[in-house]
C-alpha cells in the first residue's frame, strides 16, 4: 500500500466511509418523502453521488481514493449546512478532521482543518439566514482543537502498539523457551519411545511409498498389455501377408507388399518404443536386476558392430575396433552392456554419412573405458547438457531427420550408472562427436537403492523432534548387517531393495561367508539354493565353517524357473513374431497334431491359429476364451500343444497351469503368452531353515518359534523394530550359551517352517 506522508501510522479504510455516505443519502432520501424539508432531497442525491464516487476511486487506486473519500465527506458536511441552513451541521467539522487524522495521515488532517475554516468564515456571506459569530467562532475552534488533541492521542496510540508488538514477542519468546525446555524435557525422558514413534513412522511412510510404487508398477503392467496385444495383432497378421500370402490363396502386388513392410517396419520402431519407455520405468524404480557374470569386453564389442555391419556397408563407412591384448574380463550384465555399445554404435552409424566410426576399448585405473567415435555432423554446443535426458533430441537440423525416441542415450546411460560406471560425450560441429563410457574392472558393490526411491533413507533423524544424544551415531552402525550367500542369484537382487533398513554384504560363493564374518561381524547369514533339499545341504556346510552366527536357509527360485515349476514349457512375450513361435514348437521336440489356443481376445484367437497354419497347416486347432473353458477341452481330448494367456477373466493362465498339474491323466506342453516381460507371480520359498554352527538348546528353539510366528504374522510391517528394556532382558540371543546347559536339539530347527 503506497503512503504519501511518511508520518502517517494508522489507516482507517475509506470503503465504509464511501458506503455510509451512500447510506445516509439513501435514508435522507427516504426521510425526505415524508418531511417535505426543502432540499432534503437534492441533498440526499448528491451525497450517494458523492459517495459512490468516492468508492468507485477507492476501488482504483488506494491513495487516491483515501484522499476523494476525505473531500466527498468535507463537501457532504458543508453542503448540508448551505442547503439546508442547519447550525447543527457545524459540530461535524472537527469530526472530519478526525477522521482525515485517521483515514490519511497528519498533514491531511492540518490541510482539512484549514479547508473547512476557510469555508465556514467564507459560506456565511452566501447563506439566506446568517449564522452567529458566536457558532461560527466555535467550529473554528472546534475545529483546531481536534488538531491540537489528535496529535497525542495518536502518539500514545503509538507507543501502546510498540509496546504491545514487544510483549507480544517477548511472550512468544517464552513460549518458545518453555516449549523448547519442555521438549528437551521429554526427549530426555521418554527416548525409547520417540524411537519407537520414529520406527512407526517409517513404517508408515515406507507403507505409502510402497503403495505408490505398486500403483506405478500396476499402471506399467497395465500400459504393457494395452499396448503389446494391439501390436502383436498388427505384426502377426502384417508378417503372415508378407511372407505367406498363399495362406489366404491371394498374391499379393508388388507396391501392396512394400506397402505393408513398411506398415510392418514402422510397427516395430513402436513396439520398440513401448520396449524403450518400459526399460526406462523399470530403471527409474530401480526395479531392473541386472544379471551380473565375468565376461570378454572385446566379445561383446565385436558382436555390436557385426549387428551393424549392414547399415554400415550399405552407407560405405568404415568401422575399426581398438582393443588391448591383455584386457580382462569384466563383472557386468552382457545382455545390458551389448544393449548400450549397439545403442551407441548404431547411432553413431546412423548420423555418419561419410568416413567412419572407431570402437577404442582401454583400461586404467581400475577400471575399462569403450568409446564410440563417428565423424558425423556432431552435436551443437546447447545440446550437450541435455542429450542424455529422456526424449531429447538435438536441436539441429541432422538430428531432426533421423527419427528415434530419444530414450536410448538416457537408457544407455542408466544402465552404465547401475554398473557403477559413468557416461559423458564430447563433440565438436563439422567434426564428429565420440561417446564414452566407463566399467569398473571388480565386482560391482551391491546396490543400495530403496524402493521409496523418493524419500531420502536418512530424512527422519534429521527432524529435530526425533533427535537425541543416543541417535547420533552413523546410520550404518544402526543397520542391521547381514551376508547373503546366494548361488542361485534370485534372493540377492531382490533384497538389495531394503538396503535402507539392512545392510545387505553379497556373498556369491559359500566359501566366501567365514571370511567376511571374520571381517567384521554380522546379525546372521541368509543363504538361497534352487531347492528345499539343496537349502538343507547347504545351510549343512556354512554350519561347519561359522560357529557363532544364525544361518538362514530358504529356496527362492530364479523367476525364470517359475514358469518351469509350473509346467510350462516356454514363455512368449507379445507381440508374438511367427518365426520365435516356430521356434518355440521346435524346441517341443515332439510333432503337434492338435493344439488349444486360449486367450480372451478373439483377434488374438485368429491371429495364433493362422501362425499355426503357417508353421503346419495340418495342426487341428481349437479355441477357447476362458480357463474354465479350456480345462474342460483339455479333459475331453488329446492335445499335444496348449497355447496360454497369462491375462485370462475369472480364472487366469497361473490357476489353470495349477488346475492341470493337480488332476491326473497326461499333461500337454503348455507355452505362455503375456504382453508383460516376466512372469507376474513374485517367487515364494517353501520353507525357512535355521541352525547355527553349536546347534539351538531347546529354550532357543521354543523363543525363536513363538518369535517368528510372531513375525510372521506382521506381514509388511518394519523390518526392525526397537525391542524394550525388559524384552532384551528376558531374551536368549542365538548363539549365545545359556547359564546352565540344556539338552541340545537337532542341528536343523524347524526345517518345514513356511
Amino acid at each position: 500500500m503506497a503512503i504519501s506522508d511518511p508520518e502517517s501510522r494508522y489507516f482507517l479504510p475509506p470503503r465504509p466511509v464511501a458506503a455510509a455516505l451512500m447510506l445516509v443519502g439513501w435514508v435522507l432520501g427516504f426521510v425526505a418523502e415524508f418531511a417535505r424539508v426543502p432540499g432534503l432531497t437534492a441533498y440526499a442525491v448528491a451525497l450517494m453521488l458523492l459517495g459512490a464516487c468516492a468508492f468507485w476511486v477507492t476501488r482504483r487506486h488506494e491513495l487516491v481514493g483515501r484522499w476523494g473519500t476525505l473531500f466527498a465527506v468535507v463537501a457532504a458536511v458543508h453542503l448540508g449546512w448551505y442547503w439546508l441552513a442547519m447550525p447543527s451541521f457545524l459540530a461535524l467539522p472537527a469530526l472530519v478532521t478526525t477522521l482525515a487524522y485517521g483515514m490519511v495521515s497528519r498533514s491531511a488532517a492540518f490541510l482539512t482543518a484549514g479547508l473547512q475554516t476557510a469555508l465556514i468564515l467564507a459560506l456565511p456571506a452566501s447563506v439566506a439566514e446568517p449564522m452567529p459569530a458566536g457558532l461560527t467562532m466555535l467550529a473554528v475552534g472546534a475545529i483546531w482543537l481536534a488538531v491540537i488533541l489528535n496529535e497525542p492521542f495518536s502518539q500514545r496510540l503509538r507507543w501502546m502498539q510498540t509496546y504491545t508488538q514487544q510483549a507480544q514477542q517477548v511472550l512468544e519468546e517464552a513460549r518458545d523457551s518453555r516449549s523448547e525446555l519442555h521438549e528437551r524435557m521429554a526427549e530426555l525422558a521418554h527416548a525409547n519411545r520417540q524411537l519407537a514413534l520414529a520406527s512407526d513412522r517409517i513404517a508408515t511412510l515406507r507403507m505409502v511409498a510402497e503403495e505408490a510404487e505398486r500403483t506405478k508398477s500396476a499402471f506399467v503392467a497395465k500400459v504393457s498389455h494395452e499396448f503389446r496385444t494391439p501390436l502383436n495383432m498388427i505384426l502377426g497378421l502384417v508378417s503372415l501377408i508378407v511372407e505367406t500370402p498363399e495362406i489366404y490363396d491371394v498374391a499379393l502386388p508388388r507396391d501392396l507388399r512394400e506397402d505393408l513392410r513398411i506398415v510392418h517396419r514402422n510397427c516395430e520402431h513402436l513396439a520398440g518404443m513401448v520396449n524403450d519407455v518400459l526399460s526406462l520405468t523399470q530403471i527409474e524404480a530401480g526395479r531392473l536386476v541386472l544379471r551380473q557374470e565375468w565376461v570378454s569386453l572385446t566379445e561383446i564389442v565385436c558382436e555390436a558392430v557385426e549387428s551393424v555391419r549392414p547399415l554400415l556397408n550399405k552407407k560405405g563407412l568404415k568401422a575399426s575396433i581398438e582393443t588391448p591384448d591383455d584386457l580382462p574380463d569384466v563383472h557386468c550384465d552382457r545382455t545390458r552392456i551389448r544393449q548400450v555399445i549397439l545403442n551407441l554404435v548404431s547411432n553413431a552409424a546412423r548420423f555418419t554419412s561419410h568416413g567412419g566410426i572407431t570402437v577404442t576399448v582401454g583400461k586404467g585405473n581400475q577400471r575399462v573405458l569403450v568409446r564410440v567415435s563417428d565423424t558425423g555432423p556432431g552435436i551443437a554446443p546447447q545440446d550437450l547438457e541435455r542429450i542424455f535426458e529422456p526424449f531429447c533430441q538435438g536441436s539441429a537440423e541432422p538430428w531432426l531427420d533421423r527419427g528415434g525416441t530419444g530414450l536410448g542415450l538416457s537408457i544407455s546411460r542408466q544402465l552404465v550408472q547401475l554398473h557403477g560406471g559413468r557416461m559423458w560425450v564430447e563433440s565438436e560441429l563439422g567434426v564428429g562427436s565420440t561417446f564414452t563410457f566407463d566399467l569398473p574392472l571388480g565386482a560391482l558393490a551391491p546396490r543400495t537403492a530403496t524402493p521409496g526411491h523418493l524419500i531420502r533413507p536418512d530424512w527422519l533423524w534429521r527432524e529435530r523432534a526425533y533427535r537425541t544424544e543416543e541417535a547420533a551415531a552413523p546410520e550404518e552402525w544402526r543397520r542391521p548387517r547381514v551376508v547373503v550367500s546366494d548361488p542361485v542369484g534370485s534372493l540377492g537382487l531382490l533384497l538389495t531393495s531394503y538396503a535402507d533398513e539392512v545392510e545387505i554384504v553379497q556373498c556369491p560363493d559359500p566359501d566366501d561367508v567365514a571370511r567376511e564374518l571374520e571381517r567384521c561381524p554380522a546379525h546372521s547369514v541368509i543363504t538361497n539354493a534352487a531347492t528345499p533339499e539343496d537349502a538343507l545341504a547347504l545351510a549343512s556346510k556354512l554350519r561347519a565353517l561359522v560357529s557363532d552366527t544364525p544361518i538362514f536357509a530358504c529356496a527362492v527360485p530364479r523367476k525364470v524357473d517359475l514358469v518351469q515349476e509350473a509346467s510350462a514349457l516356454g514363455y512368449l512375450t507379445k507381440p508374438v513374431s511367427p518365426d520365435a513361435l516356430a521356434s518355440a514348437i521346435a524346441g517341443l521336440g515332439q510333432p503337434v497334431r492338435q493344439a488349444l489356443i486360449v486367450d480372451d481376445d478373439p483377434d488374438a484367437l485368429l491371429l495364433f491359429a493362422r501362425m499355426l497354419h503357417r508353421c503346419d497347416s495340418t495342426i487341428v486347432v481349437a479355441t477357447s476364451s476362458s480357463g474354465e473353458e479350456a480345462l474342460e477341452k483339455i479333459r475331453g481330448s488329446h492335445l499335444d500343444l496348449v497355447l496360454l494367456d497369462v491375462r485370462l477373466p475369472g480364472m487366469n493362465g497361473w490357476q489353470v497351469l495349477e488346475r492341470i498339474k493337480q488332476e491326473s491323466g497326461t499333461t500337454p506342453a503348455v507355452i505362455l503368452l503375456s504382453a508383460q516381460d516376466a512372469p507376474d507371480q513374485a517367487p515364494e520359498s517353501p520353507v525357512l531353515l535355521l541352525t547355527t554352527g553349536h546347534g539351538l538348546s531347546i529354550q532357543q528353539v521354543l523363543r525363536c518359534s513363538i518369535e517368528l510366528s510372531q513375525l510372521l504374522l506382521r506381514v509388511g510391517g518394519p523390518l526392525r523394530r526397537e525391542p524394550a528394556q525388559s524384552e532384551v532382558a528376558g531374551l536368549v540371543w542365538p548363539g549365545v550359551a545359556p547359564p546352565q546347559a540344556p539338552a541340545q536339539a537337532p542341528a536343523l530347527a524347524s526345517p518345514n517352517t513356511q
